[in-house]
């Protein structure tokens, strides 16, 4: 094999590592786009959930709180009822 033929094997051997690296380069860059794309989902999605959960801890805070009072409100009502049916019956 003399110079002329070694150049030549030489020059297709550096061609296909420049395509190899070309090739790793391009899917690298692939995966990177595929990554961030799936980043800003699950991103987009938890934020979706955490406005949902907190959506869902206001209306639990404010159905606790009407809950209190309506039951603060039905005690005090029984409780003046009682007074009432006392005071009717001559009691002490």
């Amino acid at each position: 094999m003399d110079d002329k033929e070694v150049r030549l094997l030489l020059g297709q051997i550096m061609g296909e590592l420049k395509g190899l690296s070309s090739a790793v380069q391009n899917n690298h860059a692939a995966l990177n786009r595929r990554i961030d794309d799936m980043t800003q989902s699950n991103n987009q999605r938890l934020q979706s959930v955490e406005s949902r959960v907190h959506t869902l801890e206001g209306g639990q805070r404010t159905l606790m709180l009407k809950s209190a009072t309506t039951g603060s409100a039905a005690a005090i009502v029984a409780a003046v009822t009682v007074e009432f049916i006392r005071m009717k019956l001559g009691g002490n």
